[in-house]
């Protein structure tokens, strides 16, 4: 079973830390903020850092990877299969 968890509001995360910053505990601050303690310590390091503003955007979770293939490379690649078909690994 899949389970969504609609993405926090920017309000949503200020009141959070407002709750944390007060006599409590970090569990009572995410159910009263209606987060996971998860999406809390995802959040902290955030906040820590810039304060409120660190926590205005959401950033995405993609991994992000800059070791990709130049395009005159792969064209260049894909051209040598077809013309040799027999090198290689057979493609099913």
């Amino acid at each position: 079973m899949v389970v969504y968890y609609r993405q926090t509001t920017f309000q949503q995360r200020i009141y959070l830390f407002e709750l944390v910053e007060r006599p409590g505990n970090v569990s009572e601050a995410c159910r009263g903020a209606k987060v996971s303690r998860s999406t809390y310590y995802r959040w902290k390091p955030r906040y820590e850092k810039d304060g409120v503003d660190g926590l205005r955007e959401t950033r995405s979770h993609a991994v992000h990877n800059p070791h990709t293939i130049d395009p005159e490379i792969e064209r260049r690649v894909i051209e040598l299969r077809r013309e040799h078909p027999d090198w290689g690994q057979l493609i099913s």
